[in-house]
């Protein structure tokens, strides 16, 4: 397995909870038998972790519940690290499968945004992960034109657009 680090931030800074993170990432990958690089960055209050190899969507999963669950892991791992004041969000990418999801929830989401204004009703998105709707609302967070509100129960929870002000 090749592993990279990379880090974005000022030369100084604690990367100690990227580091645990990553290579629980890593001892996960290899302990499934899977080979991939994993790479981490740091941005203000994110760490990135981005795995590229092949034959990696064992890892993602189902609905990317594989993925969520090694993000899980490497979060609540690696915030031992730290002291509670010190600790990060943990974000895993595996081949891009994140960017480009988020990506289709965005055209979802405008898609959506469009149909409850020209109707004036509310509109259902299809059920996602808890890591995917925080992704829609936050996308949608500073559009006046609309509200946002989740409902039902996992794994059927959903996001519910509406016009602002309905």
């Amino acid at each position: 397995m090749t592993d990279t680090e990379t880090t974005n931030e000022a030369p100084g800074t604690d990367t100690r909870q990227a580091e645990v993170a990553a290579s629980i990432v890593r001892d996960i990958l290899a302990g499934a038998g899977l080979e991939a690089q994993v790479a981490f960055s740091q941005e203000e209050e994110d760490i990135n972790i981005d795995v590229t190899g092949d034959d990696l969507g064992f890892a993602i999963g189902r609905r990317a519940q594989t993925l969520d669950a090694i993000q899980l892991i490497a979060y609540l791992v690696s915030a031992k690290a730290v002291d509670p004041d010190d600790r990060r969000r943990v974000s895993v990418d595996i081949d891009e499968y994140r960017a480009a999801r988020e990506e289709e929830l965005f055209d979802l989401a405008d898609r959506a945004v469009r149909d409850a204004l020209a109707s004036g009703q509310a509109v259902e998105l299809k059920p996602m992960t808890s890591n995917e709707r925080r992704s829609v609302h936050h996308y949608l967070i500073d559009n006046g034109d609309v509200d946002t509100h989740s409902v039902g129960e996992d794994p059927d929870r959903r996001i519910v657009v509406t016009p602002a002000g309905s």
